[in-house]
């Protein structure tokens, strides 16, 4: 049997070494630099898009044998989550002022804040997503030892690990928008819903859950928002194997990759390139 992760206690570990890991100044005299802290400080003022976590980083604050290391290597997009979590938490609270750098998610983040904050009726269940609010997205840098396997070394037990992949690029896709957070708006009672898109295809939400809709039991009719919603760059790409990696007699493998972010638009065809996901 395997024993269940106690993943309140693995998030404050990931805390733990966001405001504690330091790394040495170029400048003797100067005191070690907070390297996560200020990367923090840099997403909470708009600069930073991209979260890089080194692996490394993580084995030599915990150690090379730590458990938190093996467990990012063999559940990868979980401790992604709570990696971004923890970044949550360390975050200076979101103030309800609107300037001019804000877009429109800003804009209903505050104006909700400043209904909750003048009493009026809010229906629990269009509490924000956590998706909505962030501006960064986590990634894992592969430690350093690490070699590329081929892809056809890649197996079902890779499924929700840490893999790290050396191919050639034969094709890529034009950069699209993908949908994240879907909002909508209630024709009727003015509330907006929220939904999560996990996937690259969903179902739109048809009718208004809010307290007031369910209550008069006349729901009102949603209008998907697409200002108010969270696209994110999306981009496919196709890699294959090298000469040097397929057997004699055998026909290269290929694998589509799915970058999004600022991963996109960095490989082109005939490029080689290493992957990490």
């Amino acid at each position: 049997m395997f024993a269940t992760a106690n993943y309140a206690e693995e998030r404050g570990k990931c805390e733990q070494m966001l405001q504690k890991f330091s790394v040495l100044s170029m400048n003797p005299e100067d005191p070690p630099q907070k390297k996560y802290l200020e990367m923090i400080a840099e997403v909470n003022a708009q600069q930073r898009t991209s979260f890089p976590i080194s692996l490394d980083d993580v084995s030599s604050f915990f150690g090379e044998s730590s458990e938190l290391l093996s467990n990012i290597l063999c559940n990868t997009r979980r401790y992604v989550e709570l990696f971004s979590e923890a970044i949550d938490n360390l975050l200076p609270a979101r103030s309800n002022r609107i300037s001019d750098d804000d877009d429109v998610i800003d804009v209903l983040v505050s104006q909700r804040i400043q209904q909750v904050a003048a009493g009026e009726q809010v229906d629990l269940k269009t509490i924000f997503p956590r998706e909505l609010l962030r501006r960064f997205s986590v990634t894992f840098t592969p430690l350093s030892h690490m070699k590329p396997h081929a892809i056809r070394e890649i197996r079902a037990s890779s499924v929700g690990a840490t893999v790290f992949l050396r191919g050639i690029v034969t094709r890529t896709t034009d950069v699209r928008p993908q949908m994240v957070v879907a909002t909508y708006s209630c024709e009727r009672c003015g509330f907006e819903t929220y939904q999560e898109v996990i996937s690259r295809t969903f179902r739109m939400i048809d009718n208004c859950q809010s307290e007031r809709c369910t209550s008069d039991k006349t729901p009102g009719r949603l209008t998907l928002q697409t200002r108010g919603s969270k696209f994110i760059p999306f981009q496919e790409i196709h890699i294959q194997e090298l000469s040097n990696q397929v057997p004699i007699g055998h026909i290269p493998r290929s694998m589509a990759i799915h970058a999004f972010g600022e991963q996109t638009r960095v490989a082109n065809p005939g490029d080689i390139i290493h992957v990490s996901g």
